[in-house]
């Protein structure tokens, strides 16, 4: 598995991370619209791993921006919040959010939160990282926009 995404994807099982780069496929044009919301145009390159009982979707972005993000949809995500690190108020589309955010020694950014979008089960850990601030907004704000974080999702079952 390719550094880069070891570390995005951080909430992966160990024992999952060299199937997960093998399997992640980029999205097709039909998945793409789906999950971008064909009106939006994305300035990330998208792929998707389906695990046992949950997905993630990595996006690299384009040149000249910098910066990857990571989003783990299922039941059990991985992430613990770390109480030494400072906790940012925000938004991700509809909702909420604190960010917390770490700056490396290269300066760069990461910032990541957890929401749970359907009762206690579904949760989505959503993490991004760029090389500055500008870019790290510029991922974040293109999240928002996505139809998982645009609406309540309907309970499984309810058409």
């Amino acid at each position: 598995m390719s550094k880069a995404i070891a570390c995005i994807l951080g909430f992966a099982l160990p024992c999952l991370a060299a199937d997960m780069d093998d399997q992640a496929k980029p999205l097709s044009k039909e998945e793409l619209s789906t999950f971008l919301n064909s009106v939006v145009p994305s300035h990330l390159g998208w792929t998707k791993y389906i695990g046992p009982g949950f997905f993630v979707y990595y996006g690299h972005a384009k040149p000249p921006a910098t910066g990857v993000v990571g989003i783990y949809l299922g039941g059990c995500p991985w992430f613990k919040a770390d109480p030494s690190l400072p906790t940012v108020d925000g938004r991700l589309g509809i909702y909420q959010v604190k960010w917390q955010k770490k700056v490396a020694a290269d300066r760069s950014i990461r910032q990541e939160t957890l929401i749970s979008l359907h009762s206690d089960y579904w949760k989505a850990h959503v993490r991004a990282e760029a090389t500055n601030q500008s870019d790290l907004d510029k991922l974040v704000e293109e999240l928002s926009v996505l139809p998982t974080f645009q609406t309540m999702p309907r309970p499984v079952g309810v058409p």
